[in-house]
């Protein structure tokens, strides 16, 4: 338990402090401007919070419009044709590969094969990705090689799209 001369001392402080905070915005000088900068840093932050609020909002309502029309269309759709699943396949394996273009792609009856080379951890993610991807009823990773490192594999060789985007 505090003494009662801690606590006096502390109320002393505060006392002290806000006197003087007080003097700071109201000193006939240069409060004004102060009283001004304050002003406009909390309508600024209530501004910025407003427009994050908004910001998230208007992504949760984009997600869930997405989430209807992608189940509309499952719903609806009748089968797809090999052109256009292939693009679908590409486009989707694309985002989990580090060289896309070292990989063909061939889709026939809802069979997707894939083959080429990729750096190891990335056929596992294919697999996953092509197994959500609408239209993919079944897919082929036989002829997908796995390799520890870019080095010595023509495919994968030069900047990947992750260090030309990143950086790093």
């Amino acid at each position: 338990m505090r003494s009662s001369g801690m606590r006096d001392t502390g109320v002393m402080l505060l006392g002290a402090g806000m006197g003087a905070g007080l003097m700071f915005l109201l000193d006939p000088h240069g409060g004004a401007r102060r009283r001004s900068l304050i002003r406009d840093k909390f309508v600024s932050l209530g501004k910025s919070a407003a427009d994050g609020v908004s910001r998230r909002r208007q992504d949760w309502i984009n997600r869930m419009r997405g989430e209807v029309l992608e189940w509309r269309q499952r719903a609806t759709e009748g089968p797809i044709d090999d052109d256009t699943l292939e693009l679908r396949a590409r486009a989707q394996v694309g985002h989990v590969v580090s060289h896309p273009g070292a990989l063909e792609i061939e889709a026939r009856n809802g069979l997707v094969k894939v083959a080429g080379p990729v750096l190891v951890g990335e056929k596992a993610k294919i697999r996953e990705r092509l197994h959500k991807t609408r239209g993919v009823k079944s897919c082929e990773l036989s002829g997908i090689e796995e390799f520890q490192s870019a080095e010595r594999v023509p495919g994968l060789q030069g900047t990947s799209r992750r260090q030309r985007r990143f950086g790093t």
